[in-house]
């Protein structure tokens, strides 16, 4: 199966490589011409980011979809991408090197959660009232929340409100799931659910927010290196200090003598 056999329609999802960081995108195939597969963009407050361009050059992109008739998930790797003009809309042209015209076998699990931990409100199905519980992790396709110990649902379906901030631009979200476990905690429960529809905004949000996560450990870790390099530097310093009035004490006794 080669990359231009996906269908119009089939979902598939673009995954960003940045050092070790991956993120993903969960879009869908448009079309293909001149043969590059057709996609839609990645937009960030309504522009499309053009992940071809030099701005983008030390990224690596994987392509993941489905074999339909096999039910198997499938990788192309190292795809190249342009943002192209098609029929009036900006897409993404993805394409793949003659040497990686094949796919690989994907046994790649779901998407990592992104751990949270902030405010948010689960809306009850009975008087429509917020509920406050903490927005534990999210990703893709599932989510999990902490809420008060005992709390009952009426019907499986959640619907979950937050509000969060990347990049400074504002996300005010409302995700429907649906219930699938509950773990007993010593003062409140875990709630696990699995998303049953995420819109672009979402994705757009899990995406970006995995991307400032990500420039934010590297941030602390950068800063940790450097003040632990200050500290032994210090130290060096302080043993060469020592040292000069150790050798300084021994030769003032010689002359002495």
């Amino acid at each position: 199966m080669e990359l231009t056999d996906l269908e119009e329609g089939d979902s598939v999802v673009l995954e960003i490589k940045w050092g070790e960081h991956p993120y993903q995108i969960s879009t869908a195939v448009v079309g293909a011409k001149d043969g590059a597969l057709l996609v839609s963009p990645f937009k960030y407050k309504g522009t499309v980011l053009d992940l071809g361009s030099v701005h983008f050059r030390n990224m690596f992109f994987n392509l993941y979809g489905m074999d339909k008739k096999a039910d198997t998930r499938l990788v192309w790797r190292n795809v190249q991408i342009e943002a192209k003009m098609h029929k009036n809309e900006m897409l993404y042209a993805v394409r793949t090197s003659s040497s990686r015209k094949f796919p690989a076998v994907s046994d790649r699990r779901q998407n990592k959660r992104m751990l949270l931990d902030i405010r948010a409100k689960v809306i009850s199905a009975e008087d429509g009232r917020g509920i406050p519980v903490v927005l534990h992790d999210v990703s893709d396709s599932g989510l999990s929340f902490y809420a008060k110990k005992g709390l009952q649902f009426t019907d499986k379906t959640i619907r979950l409100e937050f509000e969060d901030t990347v990049h400074d631009h504002s996300f005010h979200l409302a995700i429907d799931s649906r219930f699938v476990r509950r773990v007993e905690k010593d003062t409140q429960d875990l709630i696990g659910c699995q998303i049953l529809k995420s819109d672009r905004n979402f994705l757009s949000y899990v995406c970006l927010k995995k991307m400032q996560t990500a420039a934010e450990n590297k941030f602390s870790k950068a800063v940790s290196e450097a003040k632990h390099a200050k500290e032994m530097q210090k130290e060096d310093e302080q043993k060469e200090e020592n040292q000069d009035l150790t050798r300084q004490n021994t030769e003032s006794e010689e002359s002495m003598v």
